[in-house]
């Protein structure tokens, strides 16, 4: 982690690499202890102050195997903080805009500083600014509006002939057998509330007919082949398992915690397609992916209980940066479209290389 901490990067999302890997013995020792992730109640939120104009809160972290604060899951806080200073009459994020300032550090609380910017007759917009100490982590401007307006409905339609999620392996049986090994694999098999299927083989990992030959903390490593640089889209389906709820009713109509738990889930597979498209993986040695800001919009209500579709792309790269999109569909309607740009390194001794169409 030490590029991490020289340049004082933004919220860490992956940080992997037989370069980079002093932090996740630790991290494997403590997600030994854990079980699978309740993200209903990683999204409570305790209100300590709330005026008119500004309304304060804090809430807990969740552990990720980088021992780092996870950039979806304050995404998603940072939506349902906004939601919570709002009017009752049904309002619901329709966007939100997240800026990552610093990294947030485990095990201790988070502040919300929600500022109510305006409440009009169909539309609210929040400010929220999320800190630990004097560090500043997230700012993000969110928007809701009351539900169920009418207006113009059109949308691109779903891709056809996509294989059907159960036909595809999960990455926790991928994982199940590296659990031991590695706290990524733990995570992912063990510790993780999301179900991840990928329809191509994913970049979380290199392997081959043999198995898994590295992972991204660096374990397995040595016996690894580069990928070959891909086309920059990739599907993926994914769903919040039954863990993932516990006992709270999470239904179709609570729309702020469905939202905010796609924010979740998305965060974990949003920079793929700029590696596909470098030939590069999360096993690449000395690796370093920072996410730098998080857009999303929502036009249809979405049950991430129930399997949905990501379709995505990465249509640019440059400077340290790459520009990742995606389109999330459920029941072959259009439910929302996430946009994310990240900083990505390898050491120069690494030569990404683009697929050539």
């Amino acid at each position: 982690m030490a590029e991490q901490s020289k340049e004082n990067l933004p919220s860490l999302h992956m940080n992997a690499g037989a370069a980079n890997i002093s932090n996740f013995a630790s991290s494997l020792s403590l997600a030994g202890k854990a079980m699978r992730e309740n993200l209903y109640e990683a999204l409570d939120l305790v209100t300590d102050h709330d005026t008119p104009d500004q309304m304060m809160l804090h809430g807990k972290t969740l552990y990720f195997p980088t021992g780092r604060t996870y950039g979806g899951h304050i995404m998603a806080q940072s939506i349902v903080a906004g939601a919570m200073s709002l009017p009752q009459d049904g309002r619901i994020p329709h966007s939100a805009h997240g800026y990552f300032i610093t990294p947030g550090r485990l095990g201790e609380d988070i502040h919300f500083e929600v500022n109510k910017i305006r409440d009009g007759r169909s539309f609210s917009q929040r400010s929220v600014l999320l800190s630990q100490g004097a560090h500043s982590l997230l700012r993000t401007m969110a928007s809701y509006q009351v539900n169920g307006q009418e207006g113009i409905d059109f949308s691109t339609p779903m891709p056809e002939n996509v294989p059907d999620p159960e036909s595809l392996p999960s990455l926790i049986d991928l994982m199940q057998s590296y659990a031991d090994k590695s706290a990524f694999a733990h995570y992912y098999a063990k510790v993780s509330s999301f179900d991840i299927r990928h329809v191509s083989d994913p970049v979380f990992i290199t392997y081959d007919d043999s198995g898994i030959t590295a992972l991204p903390d660096g374990q397995l490593q040595g016996q690894a082949k580069a990928r070959p640089a891909d086309k920059p889209q990739q599907m993926v389906w994914m769903r919040l398992l039954p863990e993932g709820i516990g006992s709270y009713p999470l239904t179709i109509d609570d729309q702020i915690h469905q939202r905010a738990l796609l924010a979740m889930g998305c965060d974990q597979i949003m920079t793929e397609p700029a590696l596909r498209q470098s030939g590069l993986s999360l096993t690449t040695p000395g690796i370093t992916i920072a996410t730098l800001d998080h857009s999303m919009w929502w036009y249809a209500d979405i049950d991430v209980t129930k399997w949905h579709l990501y379709v995505q792309n990465a249509p640019v790269a440059g400077h340290g940066r790459v520009y990742c999109r995606a389109r999330v569909y459920q029941d072959g309607r259009l439910r929302a479209e996430i946009t994310q740009e990240a900083l990505l390194r390898v050491p120069k001794t690494v030569q990404p290389h683009q697929h050539a169409d």
